[in-house]
């Protein structure tokens, strides 16, 4: 299944390859550290992701708790789930698009599905996946430099 395309996305370039970043994504227990509408996250099943793979969410906006599918998961590129809600499916894409300038685009995007999706669509969906994008790659290029110094 081809996930759709997110409807809203912010997008930051890094000197980071996609390899350590998608490192960080496998990590899902600290999706709450970087991404601000995610309250607690984990999984049953640690080490590498899968499609089907159950994520256990407690999100604030929108409002959501329980477990969820990953509904892609393409290392080192991408990884999709959807809260179904009632009348809307909301999906959350994290991606990643290696540039020839030995630069990496991270994208963090959100898509709304459904005849309620205007009730749960948030004005600040921009702002907050800015805040998500710039957070985990700051978290990442942090661990980054400190496994650096330790080596």
């Amino acid at each position: 299944m081809t996930p759709l395309r997110p409807q809203i996305t912010a997008t930051l370039r890094t000197s980071l390859s996609p390899s350590s970043l998608w490192s960080q994504y496998s990590k899902i227990p600290s999706w709450s550290e970087w991404d601000p509408s995610i309250l607690a996250s984990s999984t049953k099943v640690e080490g590498r992701l899968k499609i089907g793979q159950e994520v256990i969410l407690k999100m604030d906006k929108p409002s959501f708790r329980g477990p969820t599918p990953l509904l892609s998961c393409f290392a080192p590129q991408l990884i999709t789930y959807s809260l179904p809600l009632t009348g809307c499916v909301v999906t959350k894409s994290y991606e990643l698009r290696p540039l020839k300038s030995n630069q990496t685009e991270v994208i963090h995007g959100i898509r709304y599905d459904g005849f309620a999706s205007k009730f749960y669509e948030e004005k600040d969906d921009e702002e907050r996946l800015r805040k998500s994008v710039e957070a985990f790659v700051q978290m990442t290029e942090a661990i980054s430099t400190t496994a650096h110094f330790e080596q």
